[in-house]
């Protein structure tokens, strides 16, 4: 399996969101497992595949909105992918 990215959004915002490395079909079965678990409402938060071409886009809106319009920034660092692993172990401990 290539290496695959999913952006996680945790609430309906499009600026805040974690990019997720995931290197082997062990791993998008348990990050799905774990989507699935979920109990807020899934309404507001989605698990979606990106492209190595959205990567480079969500960096370059990031670094823009960084510069530009600091309000709407920060929230996101699409250019450092967190590994499952690490991504499950933020997210389960709360």
């Amino acid at each position: 399996m290539k290496t695959m990215y999913c952006a996680y959004y945790p609430r309906n915002f499009s600026n805040e969101y974690t990019v997720i490395r995931v290197e082997t079909p062990a791993e998008l079965e348990r990050l799905n497992r774990w989507y699935d678990n979920l109990r807020s409402d899934p309404a507001n938060r989605s698990l979606c595949r990106v492209s190595v071409a959205d990567l480079r886009s969500m960096k370059a809106s990031e670094k823009h909105a960084r510069k530009f319009d600091q309000a709407f920034s920060g929230y996101c660092d699409p250019w450092e992918p967190v590994s499952v692993s690490e991504f499950l172990r933020e997210y389960e401990c709360c």
